[in-house]
């Protein structure tokens, strides 16, 4: 949208900000997304629900990609199918990394009186009533399971992913690494995780 179309290099496989929001991440980043929402929510490309990764992006032409609170809202029961789509895009040994919300430690934040009860209802399973689509909500807003690290690890791992590990706030390791982490919120978890080789 923004710049060229994706295209594939065998010789250096690319970086995906997948579901990017109103997040793009610097060169050389490519900013992923399946609408734009407002004029801050600017993908470098497109992408719609009735192609796989692999059909838009190539097989193994990525070694890294960054999903900021995107896999809660992918389906559960199509999980390990994204997963598994995620996967065959990534070079063998390609890297991942998820951040998203951890909902046990909203709670657990609201509990000692750190965070408002707002953060964790925004960061539960939700039957739409939150995003109410009439209100400037957007139907990709809803989050499809309650997300917290150790289920990440164990979806992640469910998938054949290897080396997966949590790592922990405020997620130094992680935006030392040079992932295009948006924000450390104590409320949030991370992992990161590799194909096989």
């Amino acid at each position: 949208m923004n710049g060229p179309r994706w295209r594939p290099d065998p010789d250096q496989p690319g970086f995906l900000n997948l579901g990017c929001g109103e997040f793009r991440a610097p060169d050389p980043w490519w900013n992923i997304d399946l609408e734009v929402r407002n004029e801050n929510a600017l993908p470098d490309e497109l992408v719609t629900r009735d192609k796989s990764l692999v059909d838009l992006f190539g097989l193994h032409s990525c070694q890294r990609i960054y999903m900021g609170h995107l896999l809660e809202h992918v389906p559960w029961n199509l999980l390990m199918e994204f997963l598994d789509d995620v996967k065959d895009v990534l070079i063998p040994g390609g890297y991942i990394a998820v951040v998203g919300p951890d909902v046990l430690r909203m709670i657990q934040g609201w509990h000692v009186g750190k965070e408002p009860w707002d953060i964790v209802l925004s960061g539960l399973e939700d039957d739409l009533a939150q995003f109410d689509l009439t209100s400037g909500g957007y139907d990709g807003a809803r989050h499809q399971w309650n997300a917290y690290e150790a289920r990440v690890v164990r979806v992640l791992e469910a998938a054949s992913f290897v080396e997966v590990r949590a790592i922990e706030p405020p997620f130094q390791e992680i935006v030392n690494s040079q992932w295009p982490i948006v924000g450390c919120a104590d409320w949030q978890c991370a992992v990161t995780a590799r194909t096989a080789y």
